[in-house]
């Protein structure tokens, strides 16, 4: 997930079967939210453009979308989680007669 982040492969050159993998990693929410708290100023509102050009920093989020979808990740990943052991476990136990 680290490698299409956005960081070492923007959006543009990762391949179109993979491209899923960008939109889900949370890597991606922490740095595009990074890219805009750090560089857009209310000043200067054309570093809004240079991010989404040079950054591919999506134009439809902002910082604040981006802390939104990083609240809800730990307990969706939680819930999974649990989800996915509950049902192994009740796969695996058998309870036989004596």
């Amino acid at each position: 997930m680290q490698t299409v982040c956005g960081f070492f492969l923007v959006p543009n050159i990762i391949p179109p079967w993979v491209i899923w993998v960008y939109y889900i990693s949370y890597l991606k929410y922490a740095l595009e939210g990074l890219f805009w708290n750090q560089f857009v100023l209310d000043v200067v509102p054309s570093v809004g453009c240079l991010l989404t050009q040079y950054f591919f920093v999506d134009p439809r989020l902002n910082r604040w979308t981006n802390v939104i979808v990083l609240m809800f990740y730990p307990p969706l990943i939680h819930l999974l989680a649990m989800a996915a052991l509950r049902w192994g476990l009740r796969r695996r136990v058998t309870i036989t007669p004596a």
